[in-house]
């Protein structure tokens, strides 16, 4: 006994024994009393998540090769004292052998519990797609745009093998639309956005295209991530699990449990996966008519890559658009900065003025002392003109020794004497001609005659 209960301990591998011990006890169930409720259909002691904890242990073909094999080498089956002596694993496996189309009962269970959001999740993202389909078909600014970049582009490619092309495929619209300016500073995105800008300013009835975002954005961003040849291949899934539901149905037809409850399943699923099927058709064609639009090949088109080449494009046009609005309000400051200090200088030179043009308490007493003071400076003499001193000649040609300020140069130094009349003069007797007073005749000697 001691020597087959070893045996058997080591029927399954260690991990495949650890792991359907570990969904077992998540179970919590007897293993009587979960082949009771899968062979009477009971939903409320199996539930969804039992049930799927069932279908990740369903026993593979290596489990039953085991575990014959240990059965020969036990030289006969066990007794039930010996299967309780094995592992719970290997009882549990023993269980499913005594239920009849075991596995696909499992499934179908699954299935039943999982139809319906597995649905309704596909026909959502089918419905994303089908609005991005809709919303590139049904915007007015997206032909015009093409066609600009389209117009632009001939016009850069003039002279080469490219020009006067009659449309370009979608995906290509990266390229076109990071074409770089001959001074390197700009893009073609940046051109097309402020001419759009200013077409807009002389013509606000061409405004369309700037507001290409608002017809594709909500849409195309929701859409680019549906891989709509992934649901069509996990619609076909469901419809064969269905249809092997259909199949147990024949070979339970003796089961009226299990007959019952899976018929009334497969009623209520069909139409929902035929209207997903539906869905996805209408979405096909479109694809087709889409692929024509946007110039791509069939063979190489993907809806995903439309998608997302569009949501880039909506969004770099944007925050084009929002660069150049930045430039204008900054322009804008720097204007009104510039009116204001201008209006502010204007001001303060009419305050100026209008300051000037008004007379002063004390201009009546100014005015005439200004005439008296003008009529005195007429009558008196003016002043010789003053020649340097002889011996301040120089001969012609020598070259002038600069004299540092407050130096006398003159050997001949002199000390201003005050005569009785005021005026001023000198020790030799020469009258200083810049003296009030000074006569304008009389010694030779005076210097005003002797340089007149």
């Amino acid at each position: 006994m001691e020597e087959a209960t070893s045996r058997a301990m080591e029927i399954l591998t260690p991990d495949r024994d650890r792991n359907v011990g570990i969904v077992l006890k998540f179970i919590r169930l007897p293993i009587q009393q979960i082949e009771a409720s899968i062979r009477t259909f009971d939903t409320l002691t199996l539930g969804e998540e039992r049930v799927s904890g069932l279908l990740k242990i369903i026993p593979s073909a290596e489990d039953l090769e085991a575990i014959n094999r240990a059965r020969k080498a036990h030289g006969k089956p066990w007794s039930r004292t010996e299967q309780q002596e094995l592992p719970m694993a290997v009882r549990f496996i023993l269980m499913t052998q005594t239920i009849d189309h075991y596995a696909e009962r499992i499934h179908a269970w699954s299935l039943k519990y999982k139809l319906h959001g597995d649905l309704e999740d596909l026909e959502q993202k089918l419905a994303k797609a089908n609005r991005a389909i809709d919303a590139i078909f049904d915007s007015r600014s997206l032909p015009d745009m093409l066609y600009f970049l389209l117009e632009v582009s001939n016009f850069l490619n003039k002279g080469s093998r490219f020009q006067d092309a009659k449309g370009f495929p979608i995906t290509q619209l990266p390229q076109i639309m990071d074409f770089k300016t001959t001074d390197g500073k700009s893009t073609l995105l940046s051109y097309v956005a402020e001419s759009l800008s200013s077409m807009e300013a002389s013509n606000p009835s061409q405004a369309g295209m700037l507001h290409i975002s608002d017809e594709l954005m909500p849409m195309v961003e929701a859409g680019r991530e549906i891989d709509v040849p992934s649901i069509e291949q996990e619609l076909k899934k469901l419809r064969g699990r269905l249809q092997k539901c259909k199949l147990l149905i024949e070979e339970l037809k003796n089961d009226s449990r299990w007959t019952t409850v899976l018929g009334k399943f497969i009623i209520r699923a069909l139409p929902e996966l035929e209207r997903v099927e539906k869905l996805a058709e209408t979405i096909d064609g479109k694809m087709e008519r889409l692929c024509t639009f946007l110039c791509e090949k069939k063979e190489t088109f993907s809806l995903n890559e439309v998608l997302r080449t569009l949501t880039m494009f909506c969004k770099r046009f944007d925050q084009e658009q929002e660069k150049m609005q930045l430039r204008k309000e900054r322009l804008a400051r720097a204007e009104d900065n510039r009116r204001r200090q201008s209006d502010v200088a204007a001001e303060a030179n009419a305050q100026l003025a209008q300051e000037g043009d008004v007379i002063s308490p004390s201009s009546s007493t100014t005015v005439p002392r200004q005439r008296r003071m003008s009529q005195q400076q007429q009558q008196q003499p003016p002043p010789p003109q003053r020649s340097p001193q002889p011996e301040q000649r120089r001969l012609s040609g020598a070259k002038a020794t600069p004299v540092p300020p407050g130096t006398n140069n003159n050997k001949d130094s002199r000390t201003p004497v005050s005569n009785n009349n005021g005026a001023t003069t000198t020790t030799n007797g020469h009258t200083n001609p810049h003296s009030p007073g000074a006569p304008s005749s009389g010694n030779g000697n005076t210097r005003s005659q002797l340089f007149r």
